[in-house]
């Protein structure tokens, strides 16, 4: 989102973009090996399928951060920008606010100083997100990392063929199913893990998780794959790890003295069919048909209730890779005729429904990005002061007959057109968290494990949509006073938060006034009974 321009000169709107960049900023380490790459997969040199490319992923991501790419030895595309031969001991992690691991190699695991180094790091709050594909692909990197371990089968089945593989791959148009079905542009369907908010007679409010929310709706459509590997949720939480010769709970206890357990947020669906290849000698698929079953696709730990780092674990990286997404190489080859080149060459790209279906998949990916670093930044202030520029607010706030609360449902309105409104309500709580003197509360429908979080608050207190609009609406009023200028002071960070807390008292406090009087109105129709 840009600043409006017909507010103020052109210079003072170019300072407040690059302002506005900086505080969403988060800084992003994506690391892999072996045959991935960081390149494009539609890459004259790769029509057989020798090296799986992944730079629509890393389009998106760097759309959203500051991305740093490193390989474990050299991307086999010899893509610029990618640091070679990596090693997490000899970098200094601490610069980085999360850190993606998408790898092949099963041969080894990490050094134990690595293994230190990645630990440390995790439990200093960075946020993870690994992803391998079917038996032990990925586990070098992953594989043995606290919480990521435990999260997703690293070293055991599923397998790539037989009955027992997770094949999602959907038939084609026609009713058809094949390996290369994978590359066009009809997706998997997900079954999601909804979080109820409230459910009163006949009003009942549920959100599915933060990663699978977008501002179209929830995320349930994903790129389908013949041998997905599996998310699990640990049976054993009270596990003692060591690094650098400190002994440490895998899963410490948050503030009320419970360990904070992983979920499977999204579920994937073995359609139970069998799976040959077209392309012999490039794809291996299997004529056998496969078990009909749900398995776990995405995997989420918040690790911020317990002090430590977030997680996120995916099935498969064919979730995030080229040849799921825009479309399979090895069909650009001229020998190859089959009538189905075009779909397969250019995957979800190939229609306008896929392109909507991909849409949804950038999605995903970005929410990871906001989700492991909750409290990097300054995105709270960022949001308020894009929608107090916007001219859809602009055009509001000098009417003197709307109040602050109104301004900010005006703003969540425009808000949940441009960003998921998990997010929204996630930087609400985020910014809250910054605030020294609060302690930490429960605020949005994903904050209630207890005793689960599918049964919500047992008392649901004030909708977190209804204290992120009385935030935002104060912290809007605020800039509109500032001016923009002021709004680039060091000083109006903190008056912008202050303003966005005092939005949410103000709310608070009238109802706890309005919630007092219908109490006594209550106590008096009673007493009318009674008398």
């Amino acid at each position: 989102m840009h600043v409006n321009l017909d507010l103020f000169d052109s210079e003072i709107a170019r300072d407040l973009n690059d302002l506005i960049r900086r505080w969403w900023q988060i800084d992003i380490l994506v690391v892999t090996d072996t045959i991935v790459s960081f390149g494009p997969e539609h890459n004259p040199n790769n029509l057989n399928e020798s090296f799986f490319g992944m730079s629509h992923l890393m389009g998106v991501l760097e759309g959203v951060g500051s991305v740093t790419k490193a390989h474990r030895s050299v991307d086999p595309f010899g893509t610029a920008g990618v640091i070679p031969n990596f090693h997490f001991d000899a970098h200094d992690l601490s610069i980085y606010d999360q850190i993606w691991l998408i790898g092949w190699d099963s041969s080894a695991t990490l050094s134990p100083t690595e293994h230190d180094a990645m630990c440390v790091f995790m439990n200093n709050g960075g946020g993870v997100f690994a992803t391998g594909d079917h038996a032990a692909l990925g586990s070098s990197l992953a594989g043995s990392l606290p919480r990521v371990r435990s999260m997703r089968h690293w070293s055991a089945p599923p397998p790539p063929l037989g009955a027992t593989r997770v094949d999602t791959t959907m038939p084609d148009h026609q009713g058809v199913v094949v390996f290369e079905n994978q590359s066009d542009d009809i997706p998997q369907k997900l079954r999601l893990k909804w979080y109820v908010w409230s459910d009163w007679y006949l009003s009942r409010q549920v959100y599915p998780h933060p990663l699978l929310c977008s501002s179209s709706g929830a995320i349930t459509e994903f790129p389908d794959h013949m041998h997905e590997g599996e998310v699990i949720e640990p049976a054993v939480l009270d596990a003692v790890m060591t690094a650098n010769g400190q002994n440490f709970d895998e899963y410490p206890v948050d503030a009320y003295g419970n360990r904070v357990s992983p979920e499977i947020v999204a579920w994937g669906w073995s359609e139970g069919f069998a799976d040959p290849e077209v392309m012999h000698g490039i794809h291996v698929g299997d004529p056998g048909t496969s078990n009909k079953r749900w398995t776990g696709t995405v995997g989420a730990y918040d690790g911020k209730r317990a002090g430590v780092g977030r997680v996120v674990v995916d099935s498969t990286w064919h979730h995030l890779f080229d040849i799921n997404l825009i479309g399979d190489n090895a069909a650009n080859r001229p020998s190859f005729t089959d009538p189905r080149k075009a779909l397969w060459s250019q995957g979800f790209t190939y229609s306008a429904d896929g392109q909507r279906i991909l849409g949804q998949i950038d999605q995903y990916y970005r929410n990871i990005v906001h989700w492991l670093s909750p409290g990097v930044g300054l995105r709270f202030v960022a949001v308020a002061t894009e929608l107090a520029l916007a001219k859809q607010i602009s055009e509001l706030l000098d009417d003197k007959k709307l109040s602050p609360f109104d301004i900010g449902r005006h703003a969540w309105e425009v808000a949940i057109r441009r960003y998921p409104p998990c997010l929204v309500i996630e930087l609400n709580r985020a910014f809250l968290d910054n605030i020294p003197r609060l302690k930490p509360v429960p605020f949005g429908p994903w904050d209630w494990p207890y005793p689960g979080p599918d049964d919500g608050p047992p008392h649901p207190p004030i909708p977190p949509v209804a204290l992120a609009q009385a935030a935002l609406g104060a912290a809007i009023v605020a800039i509109h006073e500032m001016g923009p200028e002021s709004v680039m002071s060091k000083a109006a960070v903190d008056r912008i938060t202050e303003a966005g807390f005092a939005g949410m008292r103000r709310l608070l406090a009238g109802q706890i006034s309005s919630s007092r009087e219908a109490l006594r109105e209550l106590e008096r129709t009673a007493e009318l009974f009674e008398s």
